[in-house]
């Protein structure tokens, strides 16, 4: 006869669930960039931090005879941004848990299930790192972020202009200096000893510039290299080709100024074989994922984009 539920649960998690800590997106290169620095933090009530949108602008060289005139000089503002939430869930029809009958074959569905669960969430949620949710519910992407232009934190780039990342969206041949280049945004968006330290491109893209790298400099970042992602170094920095990465696009990423944010009470949580009786089905179960959270950047000037790089040129 088919498992019982309890024993279903108990194959579940036991063998089959992966343990919280496989279930941060390891596939995500951003997302283990910012594990790697401790840049993945509990929320709290709200999504809330400070930031300082323009220079004090007071020190200067003084008459030792003159009078000091006290001012107070606004320099901070506060960002917000909103939890997003995401779920996924998987059920094991009646049907499947009869025609499934035996341990072994029904082990293999049920392992089948749960990776698949897995796999769309995962992929759902590395889509949106990079580009805002059709639905208008998702994380903040780092198109909206890392932008010269668009509101982020609700802080607007015409009242703080300091709040603005750098952007290119006219250079269309990939080139590593001069006018246009990977080192002339890299210094764009060097501020004080944070710069860029992770680029993120296309598949195709990350191919034009391994031509152009001199064979005896293509170094690897070793750290990268554990985590499973395929990198080669540009001025210290590892550049990796990411799937997700919308065509024609290169950002490069101040890991230091960006965070994921999760509520930890709902961080990629798992839940066991639950009956759906009281839905009206007895005799289905259903599994459910569930994460809460956001991305943040806390220094947009020190990132950039460019959006219009054509592989082909």
């Amino acid at each position: 006869m088919a498992l019982s539920f309890s024993e279903t649960n108990s194959i579940s998690t036991k063998n089959l669930d992966p343990v919280i800590k496989q279930q941060e997106y390891q596939k995500s290169a951003f997302y283990a960039k910012a594990k790697s620095i401790k840049h993945v933090v509990k929320g709290g009530t709200e999504i809330a931090w400070t930031i300082r949108y323009t220079g004090y602008n007071k020190a200067n060289a003084v008459d030792p005879d003159t009078q000091t005139i006290y001012r107070r000089i606004q320099t901070r503002t506060l960002a917000q941004d909103d939890w997003k939430f995401y779920e996924n869930d998987t059920m094991m029809t009646w049907a499947e848990r009869v025609k499934h009958k035996g341990k072994p074959q029904q082990v293999k569905l049920m392992a089948d299930k749960i990776k698949e669960l897995h796999d769309d969430f995962e992929n759902k949620w590395c889509e949106d790192v990079y580009t805002a949710n059709d639905n208008g519910l998702g994380l903040t992407p780092l198109a909206t972020i890392v932008d010269s232009a668009t509101t982020y934190g609700g802080i607007s780039v015409s009242d703080a202009a300091n709040w603005a990342a750098q952007e290119d969206g006219s250079t269309t041949a990939l080139a590593l200096y001069g006018a246009g280049s990977i080192s002339y945004m890299v210094n764009q968006a060097t501020f004080g000893d944070m710069k860029p330290t992770l680029h993120l491109t296309t598949r195709d893209l990350f191919s034009t510039f391994e031509s152009l790298l001199e064979t005896s400099k293509r170094y690897e970042d070793k750290e990268t290299a554990n985590a499973g992602f395929t990198n080669l170094k540009f001025h210290g920095a590892p550049v990796i080709s990411d799937y997700f990465c919308p065509t024609g696009y290169w950002y490069g990423l101040c890991m230091e100024s960006l965070y994921v944010v999760y509520d930890g009470d709902f961080n990629f949580v798992v839940s066991p074989w639950q009956s759906l009786e009281q839905g009206g089905f007895p005799y289905n179960l259903i599994k459910t994922i569930g994460w809460v959270g956001n991305l943040k950047c806390t220094t947009r000037k020190c990132n950039f984009k460019m959006t219009a790089l054509d592989y082909t040129e």
